[in-house]
């Protein structure tokens, strides 16, 4: 009887968990998932020496969307994103969804330019999958931990964030790379060369 107790406790414990770290309509990691993992994910960075790039993806549109077709339509598109980003991303990256209509993906092991194959990957996906029936486009920022961002995981988010910035102010669907991350990663380039 104890031990069916104590299973019992477990269980609900692991759903509470659960719960507590993913986003309900996506599927996602949600934000306070994402400030348990990303110091995480960043110390391991540094301290083993791999690259970590950090993705942040805003649906363009979003609220005319919502306007339009209504909330219900709207929670599909962001429930079939969330799915597919879930599904694109390999084992160990997290995907989280951090706002109304924006995720954010945490790639370990991958440097700028990979990030930019995968961002570019992922925004022509979303394009062509026309989640909730509608054709949907995404603007992506993409940075890549540095030593000015000091270990610091806002500071990294910061740098995507204005990268999403500059690919919505260019238009929108479209991937931008952080210009520092790039500059890092041509003077490594240069180094090896």
């Amino acid at each position: 009887t104890n031990k069916r107790l104590a299973d019992q406790v477990r269980e609900q414990q692991r759903t509470l968990f659960n719960i507590a770290m993913t986003d309900q309509l996506t599927t996602c990691h949600n934000r306070h998932s994402l400030s348990e993992y990303a110091p995480k994910y960043i110390k391991d960075s540094i301290r083993y020496e791999y690259p970590l790039s950090v993705m942040i993806l805003d649906l363009d549109h979003f609220k005319q969307i919502n306007d339009e077709y209504g909330h219900t339509r709207g929670d599909q598109v962001l429930s079939q994103v969330g799915k597919m980003l879930m599904a694109t991303c390999r084992q160990g990256d997290i995907v989280a969804r951090i706002g109304g209509e924006e995720f954010l993906i945490m790639f370990p092991h991958c440097g700028i330019n990979d990030a930019a194959t995968k961002a570019n990957v992922i925004r022509e996906m979303i394009e062509q999958a026309e989640p909730g029936g509608l054709h949907v486009t995404a603007s992506i920022g993409i940075a890549t931990l540095l030593n000015i961002h000091g270990g610091d995981f806002d500071r990294l988010y910061k740098a995507a964030d204005n990268a999403v910035y500059v690919s919505k102010e260019s238009g929108r669907n479209r991937v931008t790379a952080d210009p520092e991350s790039l500059e890092a990663d041509s003077m490594l380039t240069a180094r090896h060369a």
